[in-house]
Order: C-alpha cells, then structure tokens, then sequence
C-alpha cells in the first residue's frame, strides 16, 4: 500500500476521533453546570430550613417559658393552699363539718376521685405476673383499658396479640399477705430454709414437726423473702386467679385502687379509695413484721408503748394540770397483753377516753382534741385533758325522757336535716339525713343505743332509710329536741 494512502486514512481516523471527544467534553461541562445549579438550589434550601427551624426554636423557647412560669404559679398556690390547711387542721384539729348538703356531697366526691390512679393505670406499668403453669414470675406490661386489664411482653407497645382479662368476672380481689404471690413466695422460701437448716448442721425437722408460719419467720429473718407482700395482689375467678407483682407502692396503689373501682359492687375484697388503700398497706407492713419477728402486734404495741414512754422527758408542773399517780409497772415476763397494761391505770375523773398518741405523748394533736403532756411509766406525771362531749353529763330537760335502746322514734321537724357521724365524739361526718320524707310526713329512726348521760344517740333509719346508721345530736344548737317518741299505733 502506498504511504500517501495510508496518512490519508490516519488522518480520517484522528478526525472521527477529535470530534467525538468534543462532543463528550461538551456533555460533561453541561452535566458540571445542571450540578452545581443544583447544589446551588440545594444550599438556599438547606439555609432556609435552618431559618424556618431556628425561628421555630426560638417560638418554643418562648412557649416553655410561659409554662413553666404557669406552673411555677400553680406550685405557689397549691403550696399555699396546703399551708392554709395545714393551719386549719392544727386549729380543728379534725375535718370541718360541710356547713351545706352540696358542699358535703362534693367533699365525698372528691374523696373518692382517683383521676391520678386512673391515668396510671391507662399508661401502663412493667409488672411481674406469676405464671400459673411454671410457677415463674415474667415481666410483662400490665394496662388497664376500659374494663379490661391487659398485658404483654415488656416494653410493649400491646398489640392484638396481647392477653387479656375482663374485670366484669373478677369476684374477689385480694392485696398483701392474702395474695397468692406472696402466700407462695412465704411457703416455698420457709421450704428453702429448712432445707439450708438441714445441710448446715442443725437439727432436721420436717415441714410439718416445725409449722409453715415459723419457717416463714426463718426465711423472712435470713432474707430470703422475694415478693414484699404489700405490692402483691391477686384477681380472683371462677376458673383460676391472676397474681400480680408491682415494682413500687405507687404502681400497687394505682391498680388496687383502679381494679377496685371497676369491680365496686361485683367482687369482694376492694378497697374504696387511696385513704383505705393507704391503712391496708401500713397494717400489711406491720403484720409482715410482726411475722418476721415471731410476735404478735398486741405485744409489738405494748413494747412500743413502754419504748416511748421510757424515752419521754420529766413532765412540766403546770399549775392547771391535775396531778395522777401512775402506778409502778408490775414485773411481768413480756406476755402481758394491751388491755391488761392499760386497765392497772386510774383514768381521769371525767371518764376521758385516750387514744395510742395521746398515751405515748406525741405533741400531734387528736382528732377530738384531747392532748396529754407526756410521762415516763412507773413515775408521777400529770396530765391535762381538755373537755369533750362525755366530759359533761347530759341531762334531759324537765319532761322529757331519754331514749332507750330499741324504740322507735320520729322527728320533731325542728330543723330540716341532721348530720349523721361516724363515732359517739362527733368528730367524722358520714351522711346526712332529711327529717321529712318527699310526702313531707316525718322520718322515723329505731334507736340502736343511747348512753346514758351522752348528748348523742346512735341511731338506724327505717323503711328506705334503713341503710343509714350513726350517731345524732339529741338537739339543735338552740336546745329543742331533733327527735321524739314515736306515738304508739292504736
């Protein structure tokens, strides 16, 4: 081939070439243009996302101060409004009597709102639940929705797949040392220590030689308790039970409370609101220990009673005081019962009932206002006792009668309602009762009892009326008489 033929070619082949390349170059510079427009577009997003954020914070920052400085007011008013109680209880010394009907009714309401309870209980709350077929406990997420208590795997969210257990069938409801967790947990620790009793050396006795309460004494006094009894609870069926372990008393607090509420008037065993939960939980507590302890709570009060008196202060002479000599506390081997211990002292002249506080000479004031300056047992010691209801005998008026147990009396109509409370002093309102019926005739009353000298009967009321029970004034505040003998039918 000759050498002009073949540059000729070459030079065709470069040209091809060249303009191929150009045209490549061409595409990747409109490609780095339409990308850096791009980024571009991308930075003035990106900068007025920021903006928008910040300006959003800042709304924010704004928003949390106002609530907090609203919160921080609200805290100031509840705190001044407990103080404001706190005074009025010290000044009392019980809760005032609601001075109108409604204003009674809403004290009762709002003596049994559990709103708190109930949100808790919404929320959820990780609780051990005892398998009823391994016998093991497994942590699961307990809700309460609607009237359904549910649970599933922790953490949860629940699902479908969650169980459940309608509380429209629970027919009792046991909490603390009546609950199966902690009556399994006491049996099957006392097991475990008498057999580490065995294997130490100590004298092997059977389960049943021993007692199931004083091994539960052992495992509780070595440590081996699991359970704490005051933050189980079971639910009762007619097939099975479903037992419950809380991981705090506020958690056992919630659930106790909201499943009582739910299950009011279906199972047995409930309690009514926070105040019963709360005296159910500290005599649980006591029980436990007394328990552990191996006594008995007559004798874990008394040696209370003679531990506090042993440490009180010389008593202060006050001339108003009435002197009282306590007699010498008699040599006794530790079995001397309450009752015993407090019947070898005189009482007071006016038949003054007191109660453990007054006696160990706590500066808290009682609910009836009665204080007694403190004393050490076997020592002379005043005391001071300010006047109640039985402190003066009541006489009935020239004419009239005191009633007796078991007759029918009616009211006079001297006043409209009468206020019915708890105990003889008058000191807890409980009800109160209409002296007139829709038809305006008068209500009767059968007299339950009617101490003699004492301005208040209990009575019980008849008909419809039959589920109130309590204790009245025999008179108003200006002195007429609330009631009278009901006239015999002919």
């Amino acid at each position: 081939m000759p050498w002009g033929g073949l540059g000729g070619g070459l030079k065709e082949f470069l040209a091809v070439d060249e303009n191929q390349l150009k045209q490549q170059l061409e595409q990747a510079l409109a490609t780095n243009r339409s990308l850096t427009e791009s980024q571009v577009r991308l930075r003035a997003a990106l900068e007025s996302s920021e903006r928008q954020l910040a300006a959003q914070i800042d709304n924010f920052k704004v928003e949390l101060r106002k609530l907090e400085i609203e919160r921080d007011a609200w805290c100031n008013r509840a705190k001044h409004e407990e103080q404001v109680v706190q005074q009025l209880s010290r000044k009392y010394g019980r809760k005032p009597v609601a001075p109108t009907p409604e204003l009674g009714r809403l004290l009762r309401r709002l003596e049994r709102n559990i709103a708190k309870e109930w949100r808790v209980a919404m929320e959820g709350r990780i609780l051990q639940k005892r398998s009823e077929k391994h016998g093991k406990n497994e942590v699961r997420l307990c809700q309460v929705h609607d009237k359904e208590l549910r649970w599933g795997h922790a953490p949860g969210p629940l699902g479908s797949s969650a169980k459940k257990l309608m509380l429209e069938e629970v027919v009792r409801i046991d909490y603390g040392l009546m609950s199966v967790a902690a009556r399994e947990d006491g049996e099957a620790q006392a097991t475990k220590t008498a057999g580490a009793f065995t294997n130490v050396g100590q004298s092997a006795v059977s389960l049943a030689s021993v007692g199931k309460s004083a091994l539960f004494n052992a495992a509780a006094n070595v440590g081996l308790m699991q359970a704490l009894p005051w933050l189980c609870f079971s639910l009762l069926t007619l097939e099975r039970s479903y037992d419950f372990i809380c991981p705090d008393e506020h958690a056992a607090r919630c659930f106790v409370v909201v499943i009582s509420r739910i299950c009011e008037g279906v199972a047995v065993g409930g309690v009514r609101g926070r105040q019963q939960f709360e005296s159910l939980k500290g005599w649980c507590k006591l029980k436990t220990w007394c328990k552990q302890e191996g006594t008995s709570v007559p004798k874990a009060l008394l040696e209370a009673v003679r531990r506090v008196a042993a440490e009180l202060p010389p008593p202060v002479p006050d001339a108003e005081q009435q002197d009282i000599h306590w007699p010498a506390e008699a040599e006794s081997d530790g079995t001397q019962d309450v009752s015993s211990f407090l019947s070898g002292y005189p009482s007071p002249s006016s038949s003054q009932t007191m109660d453990l506080m007054e006696f160990c000479g706590e500066s808290q004031p009682s609910r009836t206002g009665r204080s007694i300056s403190g004393a050490s047992v076997g020592s002379s010691t005043s005391v001071k006792i300010k006047p109640s209801l039985r402190s003066v005998p009541f006489r009935p008026p020239p004419g009239k009668t005191l009633p007796k147990e078991g007759q029918t009396w009616v009211f006079t109509g001297a006043v409209d309602s009468v206020d019915v409370f708890k105990d003889p002093d008058g000191t807890e309102q409980v009800n109160q009762m209409k002296c007139r019926a829709a038809n305006q005739d008068r209500r009767m009353v059968t007299i339950v009892s009617a101490p003699a000298g004492h301005p208040m009967i209990e009575i019980r009321g008849t008909d419809k009326m039959k589920f109130v029970k309590g204790w009245i004034h025999l008179s108003d505040a200006s002195g007429s008489w609330v009631v009278e003998q009901a006239p015999k039918a002919k």
